[in-house]
């Protein structure tokens, strides 16, 4: 398929620590589309992955949780004419260009998601925290996705210029960062940083996901540092899950701890770990936290 981009290394300072980033070149990423066109997200998947297989929203949205919860909980709106893309936070959404109209997602505070909220005053003040560290996948009944496409339309331009992100671990780690940003964990970059030994550990073994996983963890409360969840025994207990009428245990996933490039032959330390439910060794907990 021809295509009218083309993907660059991005070079980084000598000395610093991200890695394995690249820039798309020459993508046009304005809408609306003409008539004849693939919407944006749909179209420049089939670009950078010609194989990859296509679902609609509403069928990706219905593997995350039974009976539409995750729809009603989100507000799944659709952008206009732009493909897989969806309205997700909170307030008006009714840009001429890029909204919709009348649309407003409403207020949410998820300072409350943590087991240990900072504090509303801390919050305004700029005192921010990482929330829900994920990979753009199900876990269950699909397979994740090979990449992910993250489209910002327009950053905050009112309040504060700045924000600190704490880890609220104890360690008084902290990073000051802009508002509206998104940040990414390099698994590659993860992989190199363990011991030869956990290396070993983990290039072979396994590791078996639960069944509607988010279903399972939705009582949850976040890590502190927002980097999975809370160890509180709050997820919901096997015999209620064994209720759920729409459960087919074949569409339970079971993946590998390391994911191999296919290209480059670096490997990842790649595991959704507050969604897991069994590993080889009974040492995720352990090495996730470590």
């Amino acid at each position: 398929m021809a295509s009218n981009f083309k993907i660059e290394p991005l070079f980084h300072p000598l000395g610093g620590k991200m890695r394995g980033t690249s820039w798309i070149n020459a993508l046009n990423l304005f809408f609306p589309f003409p008539a004849h066109n693939t919407p944006l997200s749909l179209g420049t998947s089939s670009q950078l992955d010609p194989d990859s297989i296509k679902k609609d929203n509403t069928t990706f949205a219905r593997a995350f949780y039974p009976e539409d919860a995750l729809v009603a909980t989100l507000r799944y709106v659709e952008v206009p004419d732009a493909g897989a893309f969806v309205f997700i936070g909170k307030g008006p959404q009714d840009d001429p260009r890029y909204g919709k109209p009348g649309l407003n997602m409403g207020d949410s505070n998820l300072n409350q998601y943590y087991s240990k909220p900072p504090a509303d005053a801390d919050f305004e003040a700029g005192h921010t925290r990482f929330h829900w560290w994920h990979t753009d996948g199900t876990f269950w009944q699909f397979d994740p996705p090979t990449f992910t496409m993250l489209r910002p339309i327009k950053f905050p331009t009112e309040g504060l210029k700045t924000q600190m992100v704490e880890w609220a671990d104890g360690s008084d780690q902290s990073m000051e960062v802009k508002p509206g940003r998104t940040a990414f964990v390099n698994v590659e970059q993860l992989y190199d940083m363990l011991s030869d030994e956990e290396k070993k550990m983990v290039d072979h073994s396994w590791v078996e996901y639960m069944y509607w996983p988010y279903q399972w963890i939705k009582g949850c409360r976040g890590a502190p540092n927002g980097l999975g969840i809370a160890n509180e025994g709050r997820e919901v207990p096997d015999k209620e899950m064994e209720k759920i009428e729409e459960t087919n245990k074949e569409w339970q996933k079971k993946y590998p701890m390391v994911w191999v490039n296919p290209v480059t032959g670096k490997r990842s330390f790649q595991v959704q770990h507050n969604l897991a439910c069994r590993d080889a060794n009974n040492q995720l907990n352990q090495l996730c936290s470590s």
